[in-house]
């Protein structure tokens, strides 16, 4: 019997690393097919196949457990960095079929009685490569609630509803929800998707928007400084500030670049004069500033205008942040980018414009799943 732990999903993570960062490793050699070169034996190849519930390998490894072994993990890192250059999106794929082991993440096992403790009776499985009985909540494992109620939630909270009008809204269809409960969801599910999703680069333009706006934070005066794309209104980062100096500014801007992997070639701010300087710092002297803009024209900075106005919208929500870095606003700029259809943009998100396409009818739970097992192998 094969022991899958922890450590050696780590074990994978850090194979594909290396494979990554060698010549050559990865080769795609049609549309839905990869070539992968073996770490321990470089004149043999493994070939990854893009399904349409995801990625399958001819390794040893992968057919035993079938999970995502280290050639998978390589193609995927391959395409989260554009590495092949093509016009294909990048997808979040839906997983609702995929039953894994939350221990090992093998998908060998069993039916073992139907799970009593939980609101709604679930089928149990157990692991036949490590033992482990299990309920089949994919990224929502632990959790008493139906993941249809939780992300329910969470799109609510981000539509502006407070915790308390939350809790109240699902005591009126029959289901005890505290408040305390929401505020959890909140914290526990942007912390899991935000890092997924800043690996995954988007497919920007060459005009990024900058501007910050003023909001009370826990009653105290605090800026929010935010960047997006012009082309796809995607919202690439934002930093909470106390003052409006260059140093506030640079974070942003840093941060940008990271995310994106490029400096823009255009920059459009207002006035703000620590704009100027950062902009040349981080972005570079290739970069040229936009700051003359005006109410009428094409020169305005009307995009970046209504992002604050959507964020200042919400302010009431931010009453209670205790800390500059809340997951309250992390939640709200996933939703922006990847759940909420964007009127301008045809109904689309601003991530399906940057070549990132969520799969499934439940946007929130797709991206739970999927940033759940990319925790379990970082």
């Amino acid at each position: 019997m094969v022991i899958h732990t922890m450590y050696n999903m780590n074990k994978r993570q850090r194979q594909a690393q290396q494979l990554l960062e060698s010549e050559d490793a990865v080769i795609r050699m049609e549309e839905r097919l990869f070539k992968v070169r073996s770490l321990s034996n470089p004149v043999l190849n493994h070939y990854v196949t893009k399904t349409g519930h995801g990625l399958t390998c001819t390794c040893d490894d992968h057919q035993k457990s079938k999970s995502d072994c280290s050639h998978i993990h390589v193609v995927l890192k391959s395409l989260k960095i554009n590495k092949f250059d093509d016009f294909e999106p990048f997808r979040i794929m839906e997983m609702i079929e995929h039953i894994l082991c939350p221990k090992c993440r093998s998908g060998d096992k069993i039916k073992w009685g139907i799970n009593d403790a939980a609101i709604d009776n679930n089928q149990d499985y157990r692991c036949k490569d490590c033992g482990r009985k299990f309920t089949p909540k994919f990224g929502f494992e632990r959790m008493r609630y139906k993941p249809e109620n939780i992300t329910l939630a969470l799109d609510m909270y981000c539509s502006n509803m407070s915790y308390r009008k939350i809790s109240n809204t699902f005591m009126g269809i029959g289901i005890d929800v505290s408040h305390t409960a929401v505020m959890k969801w909140v914290k526990k599910y942007s912390q899991m998707i935000t890092p997924y999703v800043d690996g995954i680069m988007p497919r920007v333009g060459e005009w990024f928007r900058a501007d910050e706006v003023w909001i009370r934070v826990k009653g105290k005066k605090m800026y929010l400084f935010a960047c997006m794309d012009d082309d796809t209104r995607f919202w690439i980062s934002y930093t909470m500030e106390i003052t409006k100096k260059i140093k506030n500014a640079n974070a942003l801007f840093e941060m940008v670049k990271k995310l994106t992997g490029k400096s823009p070639r255009y920059i459009i701010t207002d006035g703000h004069s620590p704009y100027k300087k950062s902009s040349k710092q981080v972005f570079g002297k290739d970069t040229e500033h936009i700051f003359h803009i005006h109410l009428k024209g094409d020169m305005n900075n009307n995009m970046m205008e209504r992002l604050n106005r959507f964020i200042r919208d919400r302010e009431i929500n931010y009453m209670g942040l205790k800390t500059m870095d809340s997951p309250a606003l992390e939640l709200l700029r996933i939703w922006y980018n990847f759940v909420r259809p964007h009127m301008g943009l045809g109904k689309k998100t601003p991530a399906e414009m940057a070549w990132i396409n969520v799969t499934g009818r439940n946007k929130w739970k797709t991206l739970i799943q999927n940033a759940s097992l990319n925790k379990a192998t970082v």
